[in-house]
């Protein structure tokens, strides 16, 4: 279990058990607000490589090299992922490279985003880097379905005239 030390605590080598105020306490009884989600900040000094999931707010300045999978995501100016993102909301200020699959998503004038973008809500603001595809879905099922489906190459008009015959 981890635990949170007072700065008293570790000036002190006293078996005291009646100074509470200087024992270690367990961090699952830090105070929690009613009805309100944890926030998860990843710092602009951490790359995680690898994918990440969490049941609530995640904040990320730093970088992230997997997919992400959460509540609610806001990519901030110095953040970036690369891979896929799916949460309820996304707001990007910073980079993404990768899919990202949102009920409500919003890019910022600053966000350089590279990649499909399947959603029930979206908002640009003028000045948005976005290279790829919206495509608006009924439900985040659906648009799993639609992101794994095999897609051919758009250019090859042999492929697309093959394809509107069948």
């Amino acid at each position: 279990m981890f635990t949170r030390n007072s700065d008293s605590e570790n000036s002190k080598s006293s078996n005291n058990d009646d100074n509470t105020s200087s024992r270690a306490k367990p961090i699952e009884d830090a105070p929690k607000q009613a009805g309100s989600s944890r926030e998860t900040v990843i710092s602009n000094d951490l790359t995680i490589h690898g994918n990440v999931t969490s049941e609530g707010i995640v904040r990320l300045e730093g970088t992230i090299i997997g997919d992400m999978n959460c509540t609610s995501l806001v990519v901030e100016n110095d953040g970036s992922i690369s891979g896929n993102i799916s949460a309820k909301e996304v707001k990007v200020h910073g980079r993404v490279g990768g899919t990202v699959h949102g009920a409500n998503v919003m890019l910022h004038s600053s966000a350089f985003v590279e990649g499909d973008i399947y959603h029930q809500g979206i908002s640009i603001e003028m000045g948005t880097h976005y290279d790829g595809r919206l495509k608006w879905v009924d439900s985040a099922e659906e648009g799993e379905k639609l992101s794994n489906k095999t897609r051919q190459p758009i250019g090859n008009d042999n492929q697309l005239h093959a394809q509107a015959a069948e």
